[in-house]
């Protein structure tokens, strides 16, 4: 703050040439407290890769990051199907490691947690979905008539069109049945 004021500076020459400069001097802003943030998505079909990102930063950008699944540290060389990338982003004071994972199934889930040589810890659930070949089954005997706004699950038109009480079906044990799939077919229609 001290050096703030006018400067003048000069060129002599046969005709002197002046030149008057006002510094001003901003106080520099506290630095940002240090932090971990893990960004990824929560559920992973099975066999679809896990993609997680550690972002570290802090006044000054940690040296390492660690990544850990249920409290065990993760070794990418001691696993074929996971890759580990780090990379610093000065401009931001931050270093980031990218966590992969590949081909995952049921043991892949877990709490992800990242860690920075600071100690600053961050931390994600992942669960990976499993479909069973009922689900699909269903699904490719699933039924949509958009043109009447009618969802017909399963069996033919006339099996599902004779309810008296206006539900989907006549059969009541298979109301609850009927009805999940309905949202699922139609969540699958309108997205």
């Amino acid at each position: 703050m001290s050096n703030a004021g006018t400067y003048q500076c000069q060129i002599t020459d046969k005709v002197p040439l002046r030149m008057h400069v006002h510094l001003t001097v901003k106080p520099r802003p506290p630095p940002k407290p240090a932090a971990v943030k893990i960004i990824g998505e929560p559920f992973v079909d099975q066999g679809e890769p896990i993609q997680l990102i550690c972002n570290a930063t802090g006044p000054r950008v940690p040296e390492k990051i660690d990544w850990f699944k249920d409290g065990t540290k993760l070794d990418a060389a001691a696993h074929g199907g996971m890759l580990i990338e780090e990379f610093m982003r000065v401009e931001h004071h931050a270093l980031v490691s990218k966590l992969k994972i590949r081909n995952t199934d049921t043991k892949s889930s877990g709490t992800y947690i990242c860690r920075s040589s600071d100690k600053k810890i961050d931390s994600l659930k992942v669960t990976v979905l499993v479909a069973d070949t009922m689900n699909k089954k269903r699904e490719t005997d699933s039924h949509v008539d958009v043109k009447n706004k009618d969802l017909l699950i399963g069996g033919d038109k006339e099996e599902t069109e004779g309810a008296k009480d206006g539900s989907i079906s006549a059969h009541p044990t298979l109301s609850l049945v009927l009805t999940l799939s309905m949202c699922t077919a139609l969540y699958r229609i309108l997205s």
